[in-house]
C-alpha cells in the first residue's frame, strides 16, 4: 500500500499515480477523502507536513524515532487537555462552546488517523498499535462527555449537572446502547448518544480488529 506523504497544502486530491495504487473504486475514494481531511487537522501542520526525509539507514531510523516521539507526546497531550476540559466544565455559554469546539476538532483528528490506518498509511495518519487506539477510545469517551455538556446539557431527564453525570452517559453508550438513569429527551443528546456508540464501534471493533492483524506488527 502507498505511503501518504502529503507536505503541501495542493493538490488537495491525491494524484493519479497514488491511485492507482489501490485495486478498489472505494479505496480510492477515502484515500481522496484523506487528502481532504488532512489540512483540517493540527498534527499534519506540525508534524507531518514538517517532518523531514532521511537519506541513509541510520538517519531514517533516527528520524522515525525522533518523529515517533513527537506523535506520541501528541497523543498524550490531548488526553491530558481533554481531562482537563472535562473537569472544568465551563458554565458559560460562550464557554461551553469554545470547549465543545475543541473537543468536536479532536474528534475529527481521530476520525482522520482512524481512516488513514484502515488505509495503511504512514506518519501521524495511522495508530501506531492497540495500545493508541485504546487511548483513542478513552479520548472519545471524555470529548463526548464534553459534547453533552456543550451542546445538549438540558436535552436529559433527568438534567445532569457534574462531569461525572456526563462522562457517565458517554462511558454507557460507549460500552453499551446507553443507560437507564438519564434519559435523552431532545434531538441533540439523541444525536450525540448514537454519534457515541457509533464512534465506539469504529475504535473498538473496527479498528481494534484491524490493529491485531496490521497495526501490532508495526509497533
Amino acid at each position: 500500500m502507498s505511503e501518504l506523504r502529503k507536505r503541501h497544502l495542493r493538490p488537495f486530491l491525491p494524484r493519479e499515480r497514488d491511485l492507482s495504487r489501490f485495486d478498489w473504486p472505494l479505496e480510492k475514494r477515502a484515500y481522496g477523502l484523506l487528502w481532504l481531511l488532512l489540512p483540517l487537522c493540527l498534527f499534519w501542520w506540525l508534524i507531518d507536513k514538517r517532518e523531514p526525509v532521511g537519506k541513509t539507514e541510520k538517519e531514517v531510523e533516527e528520524l522515525t524515532a525522533e518523529w515517533n516521539r513527537r506523535r506520541a507526546n501528541w497523543v498524550l497531550s490531548w488526553l491530558v487537555l481533554l481531562g482537563a476540559l472535562w473537569l472544568l466544565s465551563p458554565g458559560g455559554g460562550i464557554g461551553r462552546i469554545v470547549v465543545g469546539v475543541i473537543a468536536a476538532f479532536r474528534l475529527l483528528e481521530i476520525f482522520v488517523t482512524g481512516l488513514g490506518t484502515i488505509l495503511d498509511q504512514s506518519q501521524q495518519v495511522r495508530a501506531r498499535n492497540v495500545i493508541t487506539i485504546l487511548i483513542y477510545a478513552i479520548q472519545a469517551m471524555l470529548i463526548f462527555a464534553i459534547l453533552y455538556h456543550s451542546f445538549a446539557a438540558t436535552g436529559f431527564l433527568p438534567h445532569p449537572h457534574r462531569p461525572s453525570d456526563f462522562l457517565y452517559i458517554s462511558w454507557a453508550a460507549m460500552a453499551s446502547l446507553g443507560n437507564s438513569t438519564f434519559t435523552p429527551s431532545s434531538t441533540a443528546a439523541r444525536f450525540l448518544e448514537v454519534a457515541t456508540t457509533t464512534t465506539s464501534v469504529f475504535l473498538l471493533g473496527v479498528l481494534l480488529a484491524y490493529g491485531i492483524d496490521a497495526v501490532k506488527p508495526q509497533s
